[in-house]
């Protein structure tokens, strides 16, 4: 069988071959609502017939089959002078400044920013309204 054919399966609480529980395990662990009952086939995982935690992931009725694709994030390329102009200040690459951004204080640094730079009034006002 493949992984797709069983978690069609697994949609459908059929039984689902004990081969593929962990991948079809790893899929539906990743919302939030499904942590508890996966933490309970985890801690079981190695000591349980793999049959049995199985059943446990195909017949559990509060478990959501359906998980959002990872949506690929863009940043807004309105705004890309500012972040060029961060990375200038600091000396960090493009990548460098997006893994910072969730560090600094994005209020603050708008106002630095646009003072070291010399934005004008239409740059301020977008970087207000996508910032």
């Amino acid at each position: 069988m493949t992984l797709t054919e069983e978690f069609q399966k697994l949609w459908k609480n059929q039984e689902i071959d004990e081969k593929l529980l962990v991948p079809l395990f790893t899929w539906c662990s990743n919302k939030e609502s499904n942590i508890e009952m996966c933490q309970d086939i985890n801690r079981c995982f190695f000591y349980v017939d793999k049959k049995v935690l199985a059943r446990k992931l195909s017949m559990n009725n509060k478990l959501r089959h359906f998980t959002s694709y990872p949506k690929y994030s863009k940043e807004d390329e309105s705004v890309e002078f500012f972040y060029r102009d961060l990375g200038t200040k600091f000396k960090w690459t493009k990548s460098e400044t997006f893994i910072n951004m969730d560090v600094l204080d994005m209020e603050r640094m708008k106002i630095i920013i646009s003072r070291e730079f010399g934005y004008d009034k239409k740059e301020i006002k977008l970087l207000k309204k996508v910032l």
